[in-house]
């Protein structure tokens, strides 16, 4: 049985708790713009833009275990001191079964460089990471072996990456996801 590290479990809580509080929609009726609760419906999607949230053309792309999902919004969230993310950002879109996100952080955790995936969508709800343990050494935060380096790229203003992530409900599954989002430049306030 593998150990969940308490802070892949918080972080999977925390976009749990961001989709909660952004996904509402006022409307079955999908294109709708404008609704009771201040979010408006993108692209026709069922992703809706949080109040003051500034929509995105390009929300680049994810591929998991083959199938390729485009995001209609990417959020970089802003800044919290007590949190010490060097980067937060959430891409947000849909798929025929339902909503899609994909949460990625970089941040510095025991004195290592430690970078988190999250993935909800059809498949369920997967996360995976690595984090830099010693000198410039990688370690899988889910079963501790070896990893082969950071999995988030930035480079060129875009959150590239590959990782295999496991289910949260602890069982065997497994997803290899692909991604590329655009990093936005302006903050947004996600909580």
């Amino acid at each position: 049985m593998r150990r969940r590290q308490p802070h892949v479990i918080a972080l999977v809580v925390m976009s749990l708790a961001l989709v909660a509080c952004g996904g509402a929609r006022g409307s079955d009726t999908p294109g709708r713009t404008g609704d009771q609760t201040g979010t408006t419906a993108v692209g026709g999607s069922d992703t809706t833009v949080p109040p003051g949230a500034p929509p995105s053309g390009d929300g680049g792309t994810a591929t998991v275990n083959g199938t390729t999902y485009t995001f209609d919004m990417v959020l970089k969230c802003e800044y919290v001191e007590d949190l010490a993310f060097d980067l937060e950002m959430q891409a947000l879109g849909s798929s025929p079964d339902g909503r899609v996100q994909l949460d990625l952080v970089v941040y510095t955790f025991a004195g290592g460089d430690t970078h988190d995936v999250s993935w909800f969508g059809p498949e369920g709800i997967f996360s995976g990471g690595a984090m830099m343990m010693t000198g410039s050494s990688w370690t899988d935060i889910q079963s501790g072996a070896p990893a082969d380096g950071p999995i988030i790229s930035t480079d060129g203003g875009v959150a590239t990456g590959t990782v295999v992530m496991s289910d949260i409900e602890g069982s065997d599954t497994t997803l290899e996801v692909a991604f590329a989002v655009p990093i936005p430049t302006e903050d947004f306030a996600c909580r």
